[in-house]
């Protein structure tokens, strides 16, 4: 049986490689920009986390708690921190993917806008730099928290919705 663009193994191969192709030339990239401050200041202490703001003047816990976590595992090594951000892009993607499924009117574009959105982030910094994980993680929560109510599923849309404000404080416009 040939593989059709219906079948969603093939269309999730397709997402897949659109996101190999746009993280490709990031992947050896070095640290830019406030990379390097953003890794080595975090910390897993939820008390300073949730009582002081991270450099630069934001709340971001959960965003200081996943960069603490991929500094004591990665230490100052670039590519694996660029891996986790290809990884968390591919699962935006296909969260974007399946919550346009869901909505009929939108279903038949699905494939389409998830395709772009794989290839092209908007916020294109969430490709080259590290530090920009932090909005890729608060779209995957947007994305997740959306998909997740329309399913029926509140308590792990909620999980999402309080994951996704430590990441980013604009996250607050998912509400509208």
């Amino acid at each position: 049986m040939s593989p059709t663009f219906s079948n969603p193994r093939y269309q999730s191969a397709v997402l897949l490689v659109l996101c190999a192709a746009a993280y490709a030339p990031a992947i050896l990239a070095f640290f830019v920009k406030d990379d390097f401050a953003l890794i080595t200041s975090a910390r897993f202490d939820l008390v300073a986390a949730l009582g002081r703001s991270w450099p630069g003047g934001f709340f971001r816990p959960t965003a200081e708690w996943a960069f603490a976590g991929q500094h004591a595992l990665f230490g100052l090594s670039p590519p694996p921190y660029h891996l986790v951000s290809f990884a968390a892009h591919l699962t935006a993607a296909f969260c974007l993917y399946r919550l346009l499924l869901l909505l009929p009117l939108y279903r038949p574009l699905a494939p389409l806008a998830a395709a772009l959105f794989a290839l092209h982030p908007v916020n294109t910094e969430t490709v080259s730099w590290i530090s920009g994980q932090m909005g890729l993680c608060a779209t995957l929560c947007a994305l997740a928290a959306l998909y997740f109510a329309r399913v029926g599923r509140p308590i792990i849309a909620l999980a999402a919705f309080i994951l996704g404000l430590g990441f980013y404080e604009n996250f607050l416009f998912i509400i509208l």
